[in-house]
Protein backbone atom coordinates (compact mmCIF):
# COMPACT_ATOMS: atom_id res chain seq x y z
CA UNK A 1 0.00 0.00 0.00
CA UNK A 2 1.61 3.05 -0.60
CA UNK A 3 3.58 5.39 -2.88
CA UNK A 4 6.65 3.86 -4.27
CA UNK A 5 9.90 3.72 -2.89
CA UNK A 6 11.33 6.69 -2.44
CA UNK A 7 9.01 9.22 -2.79
CA UNK A 8 7.17 10.76 -0.30
CA UNK A 9 2.77 10.94 -0.21
CA UNK A 10 1.45 14.29 -0.11
CA UNK A 11 -1.35 13.07 1.89
CA UNK A 12 -1.45 10.38 4.67
CA UNK A 13 -5.17 8.32 4.89
CA UNK A 14 -6.68 6.55 7.35
CA UNK A 15 -9.72 4.73 5.75
CA UNK A 16 -12.53 3.50 7.24
CA UNK A 17 -14.90 1.56 4.98
CA UNK A 18 -16.18 -2.02 5.18
CA UNK A 19 -16.63 -2.86 1.77
CA UNK A 20 -13.41 -4.18 0.39
CA UNK A 21 -13.69 -3.00 -3.30
CA UNK A 22 -14.89 0.69 -2.19
CA UNK A 23 -11.37 0.16 -0.15
CA UNK A 24 -9.32 -1.11 -3.02
CA UNK A 25 -10.59 1.41 -5.40
CA UNK A 26 -10.57 4.00 -2.79
CA UNK A 27 -6.71 3.06 -2.24
CA UNK A 28 -5.96 2.61 -6.04
CA UNK A 29 -6.89 6.30 -7.03
CA UNK A 30 -5.32 7.95 -4.06
CA UNK A 31 -1.83 6.12 -4.45
CA UNK A 32 -2.38 7.36 -8.59
CA UNK A 33 -2.87 10.93 -6.78
CA UNK A 34 0.35 10.91 -4.50
CA UNK A 35 -1.14 10.15 -1.62
CA UNK A 36 -0.92 6.60 0.58
CA UNK A 37 -3.58 4.91 3.11
CA UNK A 38 -1.88 4.79 6.80
CA UNK A 39 -4.12 2.39 7.90
CA UNK A 40 -7.58 0.92 7.43
CA UNK A 41 -10.70 -0.77 9.48
CA UNK A 42 -14.18 -1.55 9.06
CA UNK A 43 -15.14 -0.40 12.81
CA UNK A 44 -15.53 3.20 14.37
CA UNK A 45 -14.36 1.86 17.18
CA UNK A 46 -11.28 3.25 18.95
CA UNK A 47 -10.96 5.54 15.77
CA UNK A 48 -10.16 8.37 18.11
CA UNK A 49 -7.02 5.86 19.19
CA UNK A 50 -5.86 4.95 15.41
CA UNK A 51 -5.67 8.96 14.45
CA UNK A 52 -3.58 9.28 17.42
CA UNK A 53 -1.58 6.18 16.76
CA UNK A 54 -1.45 6.70 12.86
CA UNK A 55 -1.95 10.78 12.68
CA UNK A 56 -3.17 10.98 8.93
CA UNK A 57 -3.62 14.16 7.62
CA UNK A 58 -7.06 12.86 6.48
CA UNK A 59 -9.46 10.32 7.93
CA UNK A 60 -12.13 9.27 5.54
CA UNK A 61 -15.43 7.12 6.87
CA UNK A 62 -17.69 5.39 5.06
CA UNK A 63 -21.17 6.36 6.20
CA UNK A 64 -22.60 3.28 6.39
CA UNK A 65 -19.93 2.08 8.97
CA UNK A 66 -21.91 3.57 11.59
CA UNK A 67 -24.51 1.01 11.21
CA UNK A 68 -21.95 -1.71 11.61
CA UNK A 69 -21.04 0.39 14.66
CA UNK A 70 -24.29 0.26 16.56
CA UNK A 71 -25.08 -3.58 15.89
CA UNK A 72 -21.97 -4.30 17.93
CA UNK A 73 -23.93 -2.42 20.58
CA UNK A 74 -21.14 0.86 21.11
CA UNK A 75 -22.31 3.86 22.58
CA UNK A 76 -21.93 6.34 19.45
CA UNK A 77 -22.61 7.08 16.39
CA UNK A 78 -20.84 8.57 13.79
CA UNK A 79 -22.03 12.24 14.29
CA UNK A 80 -20.63 11.40 18.19
CA UNK A 81 -16.95 10.12 16.91
CA UNK A 82 -16.42 12.58 14.75
CA UNK A 83 -17.10 15.41 17.49
CA UNK A 84 -14.63 12.80 19.83
CA UNK A 85 -11.99 13.36 17.21
CA UNK A 86 -12.27 17.02 16.81
CA UNK A 87 -12.15 17.35 20.79
CA UNK A 88 -8.82 16.12 20.33
CA UNK A 89 -7.59 18.72 18.22
CA UNK A 90 -6.18 16.83 15.77
CA UNK A 91 -4.45 18.08 13.03
CA UNK A 92 -7.01 16.28 10.49
CA UNK A 93 -9.64 16.39 7.74
CA UNK A 94 -12.64 13.99 8.23
CA UNK A 95 -14.47 13.24 4.72
CA UNK A 96 -17.41 11.65 4.81
CA UNK A 97 -18.07 8.99 1.94
CA UNK A 98 -21.82 8.25 1.03
CA UNK A 99 -23.07 6.44 -2.06
CA UNK A 100 -26.45 8.25 -1.77
CA UNK A 101 -27.30 12.10 -1.94
CA UNK A 102 -28.55 11.94 2.03
CA UNK A 103 -28.60 15.75 2.36
CA UNK A 104 -30.20 15.68 5.93
CA UNK A 105 -27.50 13.50 7.04
CA UNK A 106 -24.19 14.71 5.28
CA UNK A 107 -25.41 17.99 7.28
CA UNK A 108 -25.50 16.04 10.51
CA UNK A 109 -22.35 14.95 9.93
CA UNK A 110 -20.79 18.73 8.71
CA UNK A 111 -22.80 19.97 11.19
CA UNK A 112 -20.75 17.50 13.81
CA UNK A 113 -17.40 18.47 12.13
CA UNK A 114 -16.97 16.27 8.62
CA UNK A 115 -14.88 18.93 6.44
CA UNK A 116 -16.15 17.64 3.26
CA UNK A 117 -18.12 14.47 1.84
CA UNK A 118 -17.56 12.00 -1.25
CA UNK A 119 -20.20 10.13 -3.25
CA UNK A 120 -19.75 6.59 -4.09
CA UNK A 121 -18.58 5.42 -6.66
CA UNK A 122 -15.74 7.89 -6.35
CA UNK A 123 -13.92 9.12 -8.90
CA UNK A 124 -10.61 11.13 -9.78
CA UNK A 125 -12.15 14.11 -10.12
CA UNK A 126 -14.04 13.34 -7.01
CA UNK A 127 -10.64 12.94 -5.30
CA UNK A 128 -9.03 15.60 -6.59
CA UNK A 129 -11.56 18.21 -5.57
CA UNK A 130 -11.35 17.13 -1.87
CA UNK A 131 -7.74 16.20 -1.60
Amino acid sequence: MGTLKGEVALASVLLVDSDKNHKQHFTNILNHLGHNVVYDTNTLYDLVEYCTKYKPDYICIDLFVEATYHRRRFQSSLSSVIEKIKEHKLNLKIIIMTPYDMENTIIEMLKAGADDYLFQPISMNDMKRVF
